[in-house]
């Protein structure tokens, strides 16, 4: 039996094997400690714009935290 993984941004649940959908797992390391975020594909770019207000670099072709 495969275990299940939820999307935090939108909630969209699907199988952690492969068999399901894409997600991607995102850690960060905050004042309060360490965080894991689980996304789907089409949350991705707007947990990096609008969560983390981070900007998409054409030069490195990814997100980059805002100096």
């Amino acid at each position: 039996m495969s275990q299940l993984i939820k999307c935090d941004r939108c909630g969209k649940i699907t199988n952690a094997d492969s068999s399901g959908k894409r997600m991607f797992k995102i850690g960060l390391e905050g004042f309060d400690g360490y965080s894991t975020f689980h996304v789907c594909e089409m949350c991705l770019s707007s947990f990096y714009t609008d969560f983390l207000r981070w900007v998409w670099n054409k030069d490195e072709e990814q997100y980059v935290p805002t100096v």
